[in-house]
């Protein structure tokens, strides 16, 4: 939106480019020098996760940051990726602390006990049916679809449980 291209960095934090120019976020206080994911609600929000110390996210409304904390009982876990799905619910996956849902201000906290396969999350995808799919680095693939999850490893003929992104062709088929 706006022309604008955020820049997340690992060690000099967020930023825009405007042209050739890079311009630092003028708030680093809020914002860390590791970025580890960017994203953009339908609501113009730019969501930023990070490496902090305090679990949190921090969310960038109209140039102002503000962080909004984790339920998490770890100290320092990293937001590796985020989406938003089709009903507005906010999805970020952790690095060790699994999966978090948050829609109007309510928490949700997903991991092993709840049926994912592993809670290092690497990428997300939200098909045209509403599916969540998860790439976790250790756990393959997992598909969150009517409140259930079902994993994907190599047991069910995945080449590698260690998964990086997630994207659709235009045949409808997933590729990590």
């Amino acid at each position: 939106r706006n022309h604008v291209l955020w820049v997340g960095t690992w060690g000099g934090g967020l930023g825009r480019l405007e042209g050739n120019k890079f311009i630092p976020f003028a708030n680093p206080g809020e914002c860390s020098g590791i970025v580890c994911a960017l994203y953009e609600d339908s609501r113009g929000s730019l969501w930023v996760g990070q490496q902090r110390l305090k679990p949190g996210i921090v969310q960038v409304r109209n140039g102002k940051p503000v962080v909004v904390g984790l339920q998490s009982q770890y100290a320092g876990t990293d937001v590796r990726a985020i989406l938003e799905d089709r009903d507005t619910n906010l999805w970020i996956g952790t690095q060790g602390d699994g999966l978090y849902r948050i829609n109007q201000g309510q928490q949700a906290h997903f991991d092993r006990r709840n049926g994912l396969s592993n809670e290092h999350i690497r990428s997300f995808y939200a098909d045209d049916e509403g599916v969540l799919w998860i790439a976790t680095y250790g756990g393959g693939l997992n598909r969150f679809k009517h409140g259930r999850f079902t994993s994907f490893t190599t047991r069910e003929g995945l080449a590698n449980d260690e998964l990086g992104f997630i994207t659709e062709d235009g045949l409808g088929n997933l590729w990590c």
